[in-house]
Formats: C-alpha cells, structure tokens, sequence
C-alpha cells in the first residue's frame, strides 16, 4: 500500500494515490481493480508474467457519482474465467453493495449490468469480498454494520434474492472479512473477527450451507484476519495479528 500500486521490481507502475485495490492472477493473467475519483477502475496485466509487466489501458467497472461514489473493490474470476468485481457504492447517504460480471472471459472491457446484491443501509461499515465456486458458481460475503451476511451467484440464474446471515462481528476495517475457496470440492472458507473480538474459521460447503464455527483465538486484541489455501494439497492457512 501507499501512494502507487507497484508490481514486481518496480514495473507495472499505476501513477494513483490509493490503497483501496484488489488483484485476482494466475500463472497466466494478472487484473488489478481500484478507486480512483468515485469509480472503480480495472486493468488488465501486460507482458505478464515478466518482471518487466505494465498494466494495460484502464476501463470503468462502477461509475462513481459524488463523493465517495464507490469503494472497497474486490475482485475474483469464475470456473470460466469471467471476472467478478464487488465494491461499496454511496449514491447519497445510505450505502449499498454492488456486484458486476465481465461478459467475456478474461477480459475487462465489457460488464453486465449492475447488481445490487446488498440493499441500501445506513451503515458505512460495509465491505467484503468475493470467491468461486465450481461451475461458473460464486459466493460473496460481505459486512453491513456487524451483520455478516452472503449470497451466491448460481451460474445461469444469477444472485439469490435475500442475503444469508452468517455471523456478528465488529465494525472497522481492522475487523474485516476474508474468504478463499476450493472450486474442486465446491466449499469456499471464511475467516473473521466476531463481537467478541474471536478469531473465527467458518467453512462453506455449495449444497450444505455453513457448518459450525471454530474459534481459532480468542485472546484480546485481534485484527486483520487473512486466510490462504495451498493449491498444491489444499492446506489452509490463517494469519492474523493480536
């Protein structure tokens, strides 16, 4: 973070004053999203995977209004490899949260239309994430004041109608939220801070829903929880600072 978003060595420079971005990549394909004057922008990776990448022409995801307009972005790609892209939009006073779709694979130039998949709300504190599931499948988790709550996108049918609500947890973007997932099994996993200031582990399984929380600290003084999976044997891993 800091006042550029810099890739490897130095190159892939993008000359904006943010720390709100997210990046989806793969030994292929590299895409950065990011805020810049109330929208959300993307660009695709070039020359990737070099040392030497630069990052292609930027392209509007969300078109911002007044200030803020949209923020928090988050980004990740279907079993097709079409490109998710979920973030906070402030149209006025209240607070909403979006999600769009790539129409082609691996590209960023062209989106479907807007989805509101979170209503409007009053609380500010709102931000999340998104991750694959199998068969073009995603599931979106987000936080609306404390209420932890997600959706899923069914490939071919779209967002479900109503949000399922997960967890409480604590307001602040210390206190956030971060998933992975394993398309293979169909499960995407969820690490948290709940109102007890807990770390908490819940595991998502498509079909079953969300199995029994595991407290995986629950001294005082926790923050910024991060969870990762190893590819290679689906190991995961959580991280977190007390």
């Amino acid at each position: 973070y800091g006042a550029s978003i810099v890739g490897t060595a130095g190159a892939g420079t993008i000359a904006v004053s943010t720390s709100d971005f997210s990046i989806e990549a793969d030994s292929a394909n590299a895409f950065i999203v990011y805020y810049e004057n109330t929208s959300i922008m993307a660009r695709k990776a070039s020359s990737y995977t070099g040392t030497g990448f630069s990052w292609g022409a930027a392209t509007t995801v969300f078109i911002g209004g007044p200030p803020p307009g949209y923020n928090y972005p988050a980004i990740a790609r279907d079993a097709s490899n079409k490109i998710f892209v979920v973030a906070r939009n402030e149209p006025v006073s209240n607070y909403i949260y979006s999600a769009k779709r790539a129409v082609n694979a691996n590209d960023i130039t062209s989106w479907e239309a807007e989805v509101s998949i979170d209503g409007s709300s009053v609380n500010s504190n709102k931000f999340g994430t998104v991750v694959p599931l199998a068969g073009g499948d995603m599931y979106a988790v987000w936080i609306d004041g404390t209420a932890i709550e997600g959706k899923k996108y069914t490939s071919g049918t779209g967002w479900d109608a109503s949000p399922t609500a997960i967890a409480t947890g604590v307001t602040g973007l210390e206190n956030n939220v971060q998933m992975v997932s394993n398309t293979t099994a169909d499960e995407a996993y969820l690490v948290y801070i709940d109102s007890s200031n807990n770390v908490v582990f819940r595991r998502y399984i498509d079909g079953t829903g969300w199995q029994t929380p595991v407290t995986l600290d629950s001294n005082a003084g926790n923050d910024y929880p991060t969870i990762s999976i190893n590819t290679a044997n689906n190991d995961l891993y959580v991280f977190w600072i007390r």
